[in-house]
């Protein structure tokens, strides 16, 4: 999990270390509930945004085998600027797209909205784009995360790249490096119960095999490490999860999915056989391989220790020696593509020489690359969503002032 394929940009970073006071100021007068967790490791502390009610109650309906789901906190920080932005008066447009940027001679001025309603002509003395990213776009994801291309997504589905077209256009970059963040394995890669949930929709007790029939990692150790193990260059990432009788009623909606894929579902695949032997031919698996990955489990289970991946002990149980036996295919789909565009530590867009593209910033997802290396380990999208729409916001703000100061600078030296 280094950093070899992406260096981080410290600078970036350190850019969010530097305005963290003043944004958790904000934060505080704004009314923002959180808490503060310090780490016992390293003395590091984690804000996290506290879930509102709704949020909560939509929590507690969802069903997710072995885990509760969690309560999210984003709703509760959005609403509340939301709460804000309508106290002072700001105009907030739903359903209106920017599909083009208004560039004088270089420099941007606003945006274009070509909507169901019209289009719309935003003058502005700055622009900050933060649309997240392009994972439902399946035309940028063959072109720029290839590895990604082809893969489900539980990405918002308006994160279709808007953002990322419109700084292209005005000469920004792609960062080099572009990588799909860690999903969730589920049966349905249609059906997420939740998400953003680091959950996998599996039951823990069961085994995760890759698709060669062997146990790579243990199956309650959560969806971002699991990435790296389940990664495949020739294929779709995912995995198979094999239950017996006992563990199997766990999987949510099991006897739908058995009967969808005996009326041959095209992406759905639940087996029921009364063998292990049996079911890895249905998985069009290796049998002998398959059964040496069960049996060594069951040595795992009955010694009590996972010595092969850790996985928690109160998981580590036994198949029963009859069948039937349960499998079910996993997809893991992705919760979008972190990489983005290139930007300077003032939310500057940039150009390929590395100069910044006046009037023109970002923020969030689509401006990542430079502060997630390699690896996108969880909770960073809000924080760097958060963090770089200060300093964009401050360093647009400050922009549009000094171009209005200009522009009348410039009117009076035409009247002298």
């Amino acid at each position: 999990m280094g950093q070899d394929l992406n260096p981080i940009h410290l600078g970036m970073p350190d850019a969010l270390i530097d305005v963290s006071p003043k944004l958790m100021q904000v934060y505080d007068e704004i009314g923002v509930d959180y808490r503060t967790e310090p780490s016992e490791k390293d003395g590091s502390i984690t804000v996290k945004i506290n879930p509102n009610e709704k949020s909560k109650k939509n929590a507690e309906a969802i069903t997710i085998p072995s885990k509760k789901a969690n309560a999210k906190g984003a709703p509760n920080l959005i609403a509340t600027f939301v709460k804000k932005l309508n106290d002072l008066g700001v105009d907030i447009y739903l359903n209106t797209p920017a599909t083009e940027l208004i560039n004088d001679d270089g420099v941007i001025k606003g945006v274009i909205s070509d909507s169901k309603t019209g289009k719309k002509t935003f003058n502005a003395g700055a622009v900050v784009l933060a649309t997240g990213d392009y994972a439902r776009n399946p035309e940028m994801d063959k072109e720029y995360n290839k590895r990604g291309a082809g893969e489900y997504s539980a990405s918002a589905i308006g994160n279709t790249g808007d953002g990322h077209k419109l700084a292209l256009e005005a000469g920004g970059v792609m960062n080099p490096f572009q990588e799909s963040m860690s999903g969730v394995f589920n049966a349905n890669p249609h059906d997420y119960p939740m998400v953003g949930d680091p959950t996998n929709s599996y039951p823990f007790e069961a085994i995760l095999l890759n698709m060669e029939g062997k146990r790579v990692f243990k199956e309650d150790g959560g969806s971002h490490p699991q990435k790296f193990e389940f990664v495949r260059e020739d294929g779709q990432n995912s995995a198979w999860a094999i239950r017996d009788k006992e563990i199997a009623p766990n999987l949510p909606h099991l006897e739908e999915y058995l009967e969808k894929t005996a009326n041959n579902d095209k992406i759905i695949r639940v087996y029921k056989a009364d063998t292990i032997e049996e079911l890895a031919k249905l998985m069009e698996l290796d049998p002998e391989v398959v059964k040496k990955e069960v049996d060594r489990y069951n040595e795992l289970a009955r010694a009590g220790e996972d010595t092969d991946f850790g996985k928690d002990p109160k998981f580590l149980k036994e198949f029963k020696a009859e069948g039937p036996y349960y499998a079910a295919l996993m997809y893991d789909a992705t919760r979008g593509v972190y990489g983005g565009i290139k930007t300077s530590p003032r939310a500057e867009v940039v150009d390929k020489d590395g100069h910044a593209i006046p009037g023109l910033y970002a923020s969030g997802v689509i401006s990542s690359g430079q502060f997630f290396g390699d690896f996108y380990p969880g909770r960073q999208a809000i924080g760097v969503a958060g963090y770089m729409g200060y300093i964009a916001g401050e360093n647009a703000s400050a922009f549009a002032d000094e171009s209005v100061a200009n522009d009348f600078a410039g009117k009076n030296d035409k009247n002298k």
